[in-house]
């Protein structure tokens, strides 16, 4: 036993230890996305076919998928519905499975020799694989360059005439984010 300054004695010490569980409703995320379907943008010029004194447009970028940084933001509303929100230290395993509601800006995506800024919007489901890293599936509309109505490549046009415009397409894309501690987004009470 030891005294205590104002001579009260102590009988029994105990020590407890608390761990208090910080409960989230959602987080934003930072991340890349695979972008497929007819969201993929295309780029086309005019040029002169050799053994023809006629220009025709071409296509000069073609891939089957565009790649671009997002920023979105997830809502763990299955957890919220659940258990008031999502815990880590004590997260139930079918939480792991349960999606939740994400929703994305493309922040920006390269494009031959430029650089496009914010050009889609990804709505979907992702999956948090750890307390910052989430894979995710969505539904993508995004601005891309497409041929001007009635040309096609390989038709002829003038050097005056303008072969391409801006218009949105839907596709779909896979995402990978992460999500560092100061993006996630506490509740008020454990």
């Amino acid at each position: 036993m030891r005294e205590l300054p104002d001579a009260t004695k102590v009988v029994a010490e105990h020590t407890i230890e608390l761990e208090v569980d910080t409960t989230y409703v959602g987080a934003i995320r930072l991340g890349f996305s695979s972008i497929f379907g007819d969201a993929v943008d295309r780029a086309y010029d005019s040029q002169i076919a050799p053994g023809s004194g006629t220009r025709e447009v071409v296509s000069t970028e073609s891939g089957d998928v565009n790649v671009e940084v997002i920023v979105g933001i997830s809502a763990y509303v299955v957890d919220l519905i659940a258990d008031g929100g999502r815990r880590y230290a004590s997260r139930p395993r079918w939480s792991y499975l349960a999606p939740s509601p994400y929703v994305a800006i493309g922040v920006i995506t390269p494009k031959e020799d430029q650089v496009k800024v914010i050009p889609s919007l990804h709505i979907g489901l992702e999956w948090e694989i750890s307390k910052s890293f989430a894979f995710g599936v969505d539904a993508v509309a995004r601005r891309v360059t497409r041929l001007a109505d009635d040309l096609s490549v390989g038709s002829p046009v003038s050097t005056m005439t303008s072969i391409t415009e801006e218009r949105y397409e839907w596709g779909w894309s896979f995402t990978f984010s992460v999500s560092p501690e100061f993006f996630q987004f506490a509740v008020g009470k454990p």
